[in-house]
């Protein structure tokens, strides 16, 4: 847990995700800290941008866009700043998730949705679940209900 994510990833792929008053500090962060909401990171769902519309608004103007992991990281990287020094704010960031997917992917050589299914969901008998656009449930799928976000039907 308290391994530098630059065990995992190269320094390209952290690079301007720790970005704190024009110094990098993507070499302190740690795999606890993503855990734990400390490093500093962006969300690429709620927080502002520095350009370009908000990632809420391009989901509403592209409902049928699928956007992958590292364009959700790219997002991040380009149109938001960090929001604080790693381990000194807590922040909830929906792209410290997509960073520990990428990770366990390289942790284990195999891509997330197969991690959810051998070591979760099929251990649990959730038959019903799976990772959209990624993989199938083992019970046959049931309809998604509608989707809404801030007051726009997806």
């Amino acid at each position: 847990m308290q391994d530098p994510l630059l065990k995992y990833f190269t320094s390209s792929e952290l690079e301007g995700l720790f970005v704190v008053e024009g110094k990098d500090y993507a070499k302190n962060v740690t795999v606890e800290q993503l855990l734990a909401h400390t490093p500093g990171i962006g969300d690429y769902f709620e927080d502002p941008v520095q350009s370009g519309a908000p990632m809420t608004k391009l989901i509403i103007s592209e409902p049928n866009k699928k956007w992958t992991p590292p364009e959700l990281v790219d997002f991040t990287r380009k149109r938001q700043q960090a929001v604080g020094v790693p381990g000194q704010v807590f922040h909830y960031s929906d792209t410290g998730y997509i960073l520990l997917g990428l990770l366990i992917e390289k942790v284990t050589g195999k891509p997330f949705h197969e991690n959810l299914h051998e070591r979760i969901f099929q251990p649990l008998n959730m038959n019903d679940s799976y990772l959209l656009y990624y993989s199938e449930p083992s019970n046959p799928k049931k309809a998604i209900q509608d989707i809404w976000l801030n007051g726009s039907k997806l």
